[in-house]
């Protein structure tokens, strides 16, 4: 494997107290989706799934009964295979300036959604859908802020496995991006969909060179981050490795805090600028030289 490593340095939920009434129509609500045995397509299946663990979070863990009641609904509504959309942040009471990164990240989903992701990319979709939902009900209460960016990055993550289809490496594909959590040089598994998709795609072309290029945001030392961006891109080309591409094609790349694809000040955690960026085709490699 060669190495170029480059060092320069809440939809607001109604947050209104639950009588004594309204605790136990959610206490039955909750219980119900507890052992929920969701129907219909493989989309709704996985929304039904994954708006009952919300719903159970939020009862167990957080004590919100409001979003517990709202996404035990969701759940349900899901698991009988009705046609659930994602919660609009347009009608959310949001704090603390979410509403434009919000308003994007809806728009995104509804552009892969309006493409057929559901019907593609069920797991993926589904995921995705019910992270932003997340982001929205975190947003809407706007005091935890950890909770809001793991909701948020997890979303990112899930569209983009979406926006992205491998094309035949023949065809010179833009490049291909993996997202990272904060600090973090391991693949994340909501990721693993693209990576698998590129495999594929480079196996089926063994002589197209591919560049492994890592990033990271500007939070940290610029040093720390060129090694953090080394192992990032050491991670992907492992994983590729363990796929079945051959590790003599691949240049390992470390760029740091350089070419950020969100422009930040110093010491801004950006999830999209926590990235690996895969490049395969003669054209990337002449870029090199």
């Amino acid at each position: 494997m060669n190495r170029i490593l480059t060092k320069a340095l809440p939809l607001t939920i109604a947050a209104a107290a639950l009588s004594a009434c309204g605790g136990g129509m959610f206490t039955n609500s909750v219980d119900e989706v507890r052992t929920l045995q969701p129907s219909g397509t493989a989309f709704n299946q996985r929304l039904a799934e994954n708006y009952r663990d919300l719903a159970v979070y939020e009862a167990d863990r957080m004590y919100d009964w409001s979003s517990a009641r709202h996404f035990a609904d969701k759940a349900q509504r899901a698991a009988a295979g009705e046609a659930v959309a994602p919660d609009d942040p347009g009608k959310a009471d949001l704090t603390g300036g979410y509403a434009t990164e919000l308003g994007s990240g809806y728009q995104r989903l509804n552009t892969v959604m309006n493409e057929g992701a559901a019907e593609r990319f069920p797991a993926e979709a589904a995921l995705a859908q019910t992270k932003f939902d997340c982001w929205v009900e975190q947003a809407g209460e706007g005091h935890q802020f950890d909770h809001i960016a793991s909701c948020r990055d997890d979303f990112i993550i899930a569209v983009q496995a979406m926006e992205q289809p491998i094309q035949p490496v023949a065809d010179a594909p833009p490049p291909v991006l993996v997202f990272f959590d904060w600090d973090e040089a391991t693949i994340r598994p909501d990721a693993m969909p693209i990576i698998n998709q590129l495999a594929d795609a480079l196996r089926q072309n063994p002589n197209v060179p591919v560049i492994v290029e890592g990033h990271a945001d500007t939070s940290g030392a610029a040093d720390y981050n060129v090694n953090l961006s080394e192992r990032r891109s050491e991670a992907v080309a492992n994983a590729l490795i363990e796929r079945g591409v051959s590790p003599d094609r691949m240049q390992l790349r470390a760029r740091g805090e350089q070419d950020l694809r969100v422009p930040t000040g110093d010491g801004v955690r950006e999830p999209q600028n926590r990235r690996v960026r895969i490049q395969a085709g003669g054209p990337a490699m002449a870029a090199v030289q």
